[in-house]
């Protein structure tokens, strides 16, 4: 009596195929993913631009790039910039006229013997322009102020510093036009790209701004200063200063 040989399945070629299958699904699995980061990340970075944009008055078609808008709005703050600096030297010019005029006044009356009354007025009266200059730029030290700290090359709010902002201006009655609010944002310098660091502080103070104006805050009650540090910690800082009506 004779016996067949008896063979044994072989199981590896369904293994093969099962894990090509698997490894094929999960490859599919993994670039559905990377392009969803990749369009959210690119729509939330949009929607930021947008509000800065719009904070900071800039007209743009609804489908505008994210590059173009971005240099629309550093345009827009050169220009601000660049008003600001010519407004300066026109009023430099007119005080240096005015006070030509009046030293040669003053030369005619020595001249003639006589003393200048115009003089001490003078004086006052721009010792009194440059303080109150100096008011209105600088908070005293006794302002109260909220300082919000930002990520590093980020300038968007998260949820505990939209709370703060909310606090900080119930605390401080900011919505009654009562109180003068400045903003102070801090641009590092420690890596020589001060324009960046301008720049970036800029938009963190426009995000804060633009927070306050939500709340019905005046915006002609808010004043944005922009200044240089050499602190990296303090470079990703704004501060939030509340400066009642009539204080010295």
């Amino acid at each position: 009596m004779s016996h067949g040989s008896e063979q044994s399945e072989d199981y590896w070629p369904g293994y093969v195929d099962a894990l090509t299958s698997m490894v094929q699904v999960l490859a599919f699995v993994m670039m559905l993913l990377a392009v969803t980061v990749y369009v959210l990340s690119k729509n939330i970075s949009k929607g930021a631009v947008e509000k800065i944009a719009k904070a900071a008055n800039v007209s743009s078609a609804p489908n505008t790039p994210v590059k173009e808008l971005t240099e629309k709005i550093v345009e827009e703050l050169t220009k601000a910039q660049q008003a600001k600096s010519e407004a300066q030297g026109k009023a430099e010019s007119k005080g240096d006229s005015a006070d030509a005029a009046a030293k040669a006044k003053s030369a005619e009356l020595a001249a003639e013997g006589k003393d200048d009354p115009t003089i001490n007025t003078q004086q006052k009266r721009s010792a009194t322009s440059s303080t109150q200059a100096d008011q209105q730029q600088e908070p005293p030290p006794d302002a109260k102020f909220l300082t919000l700290r930002f990520p590093e090359r980020s300038y968007r709010l998260d949820p505990a510093g939209q709370t703060a902002i909310n606090g900080f201006a119930e605390e401080q009655g900011l919505a009654k036009g009562t109180v003068r609010v400045i903003i102070r944002a801090y641009a590092a310098n420690t890596n020589g790209a001060v324009t960046e660091g301008r720049h970036m502080a800029y938009y963190r103070a426009m995000v804060a701004r633009q927070a306050l104006s939500a709340l019905k805050v005046p915006p002609k009650s808010i004043a944005i200063r922009i200044l240089d540090t050499s602190s990296p910690e303090q470079g990703g800082s704004i501060e939030i200063y509340a400066v009642p009506e009539g204080a010295p």
